[in-house]
């Protein structure tokens, strides 16, 4: 972060109603609206930095063009720029005289391993200004659902950090880079909330005391087994490694149960539709030994994945490819590079946007 100017915020200006902005955005499903304002937040970074970049402009204009809720978004974050700029910078003294080494040091990353989408001849519009709307992105963030998953989690993992965690019973959960859950053991049975990400769960057998997973619509109950469950917005995936398990799905149009053994794994996606796979028991959860392997999974939901384990932000300049099933081993140890594999198998184009944005068009 050397170089950036760092904005305290203060009282909210006027022109702002936070409540408003808030309350404006919760008639939609939570996941598709944290992912809209996500990418609203990135665009607006993006287009702060460069604005006269016609590509980008283009890119922009499709995006903002798909979908009534990016409309929402994009007003909302908006909002919150007007909020960043009504306040005053702090910390000047102190990051001001990096800014020299900072862009240097971006500069000889920019554009070298990857098409640029900025015109080099364009002067460079200063770290301020991202700054700025990173901590924008931050007071986004902040309106989103995303606060209250964190707040009902009793375990969360960050970027590219998984996590082992013990539970009374003696199972154990892995924990895959971004996801969050919240433990509520009873007498009657123990429950897992998955809020978002991966996990990967071995369970103590007790036919007596069920252990049941919670991701969205979707319940996995077990007496002892080893699988592993994924909530996006793409949908719930249940794969088992190990023993069986029932799965339970209920929504406002349809209702889904299903047994799968060992070598099986089931997919619901954002509409209801199940896919049921056959799988090698190695792949269940291979992301424990850094492997992504992915078999028809739509091309958003493993950008989503690789994602997870980058600093920075992978976007999709045009929103229709998301749905595009893809097929593919990808090394997580390197996901920048596993985002170049993606783009090059199915004839993308990868561009660098500062150290922090990759962003994958059609040729």
């Amino acid at each position: 972060m050397d170089g950036f100017i760092y904005h305290r915020v203060g009282a909210r200006p006027a022109s702002v109603n936070c409540r408003s902005l808030r309350n404006s955005m919760t008639d939609d499903p939570p996941q598709a609206l944290e992912t809209a304002s996500r990418e609203a937040t990135n665009w607006l970074i993006l287009l702060q930095d460069d604005p006269d970049d016609p590509d980008l402009q283009k890119a922009f204009s499709a995006w903002l063009n798909a979908s009534p809720l990016h409309s929402k978004a994009w007003q909302a974050s908006g909002q919150v720029d007007i909020m960043i700029r009504d306040t005053p910078p702090v910390f000047k003294e102190v990051w001001g005289h990096q800014k020299t080494l900072a862009k240097s040091a971006t500069d000889a990353t920019v554009g070298r391993p990857m098409r640029s989408v900025r015109n080099q001849n364009r002067p460079h519009r200063g770290w301020g200004s991202l700054v700025g709307l990173a901590v924008a992105a931050c007071l986004l963030l902040a309106f989103l659902p995303t606060i209250s998953r964190e707040l009902q989690s009793d375990y969360v993992t960050g970027t590219a950090e998984t996590r082992i965690v013990t539970l009374q019973d003696g199972s154990t959960v892995t924990m895959a880079p971004e996801t969050s859950l919240a433990i509520d053991f009873t007498t009657k049975e123990r429950r897992i909330d998955l809020l978002s990400g991966s996990a990967y769960f071995s369970v103590e057998k007790n036919s007596d005391w069920p252990f049941r997973v919670l991701s969205g619509d979707l319940v996995t109950t077990v007496t002892g087994t080893q699988f592993s469950v994924r909530l996006n917005d793409y949908g719930n995936t249940v794969a088992v490694s190990e023993g069986s398990v029932r799965i339970d799905y209920h929504s406002a149009t349809q209702t889904v149960s299903e047994t799968l053994i060992a070598g099986q794994s089931a997919s619901i996606d954002r509409l209801g539709a199940v896919a049921l796979r056959v799988i090698s028991p190695s792949q269940v959860a291979a992301w424990r030994e850094d492997r992504l392997v992915v078999q028809d999974e739509p091309l958003g939901a493993v950008l989503d994945q690789l994602q997870d384990y980058l600093p920075g932000a992978v976007i999709l300049a045009n929103p229709g490819l998301a749905d595009r099933p893809i097929t593919g081993y990808y090394s997580l140890t390197d996901p920048e590079n596993a985002v170049r594999a993606v783009a090059l198998a199915h004839n993308l184009t990868l561009w660098r946007v500062t150290p922090w944005f990759l962003i994958l068009s059609e040729k």
